[in-house]
């Protein structure tokens, strides 16, 4: 029996009176009127994650606050288990997620985060064996973006900007170069420093020859 994305989410979140501060999904009010309550209190991202072709999950990002310290949490479970404890939960100490989304190929979740700077972070998680762990963690200063070579192997290509001046003597900014980072496995290593328009000639020299 197939159960929806959304049927699990709200599944696990009703299972949990923590969440929802309390039992009940509405407060009477005078004259017949309801006020709802928010359905996923907390809730920033959501999506499904299948790491490999024997599991699938799912994953939340909300917020999290406890003795005065603020962040987020990664909660992740099992999507055939919606009522069953979660089987982990990373806490971190950032609050505005721009994007949670799977990357093909390594089965890693990709998180990016709003600094409050003119940066970004970039964290990457893997699962193995009921665990989840940080397999990378690198700021920059756009979007990362997510190439993939020859063999289907995924790229993570961050970029750092600078400045330049106009010819009215302006100063604006600009992507200057991008540093590269290879899945090797267990995690992701820096390939090196490029200049930003030639970031992706790696990819030509990681090209079988012939094709």
């Amino acid at each position: 029996m197939k159960i929806s994305f959304l049927a699990v989410v709200l599944l696990f979140f009703a299972g949990s009176p923590a969440v929802l501060g309390g039992q009940g999904d509405a407060v009477g009010k005078p004259g017949g009127a309801r006020e709802a309550r928010p359905p996923l209190p907390g809730l920033e991202c959501a999506g499904r994650w299948s790491p490999d072709s024997h599991i699938d999950l799912v994953f939340t990002v909300r917020r999290w606050e406890r003795g005065g310290e603020i962040g987020s949490e990664l909660v992740v479970w099992d999507a055939r288990k919606p009522l069953s404890p979660p089987l982990a939960a990373v806490v971190m100490p950032l609050q505005l997620p721009l994007a949670c989304f799977p990357i093909q190929g390594s089965g890693d979740l990709m998180t990016v985060w709003s600094t409050g700077t003119a940066s970004v972070e970039v964290i990457v998680f893997s699962f193995n064996s009921g665990s989840v762990r940080e397999v990378m963690n690198a700021s920059c200063d756009w979007f990362p973006e997510v190439v993939y070579g020859a063999a289907g192997e995924p790229y993570i290509v961050l970029t750092f900007l600078g400045w330049a001046e106009t010819p009215d003597g302006c100063h604006v900014k600009f992507p200057e170069e991008a540093m590269v980072y290879r899945h090797n496995g267990q995690g992701y290593e820096p390939l090196g420093r490029f200049p930003f328009l030639r970031r992706f000639e790696f990819l030509e020299k990681s090209r079988p020859t012939g094709r």
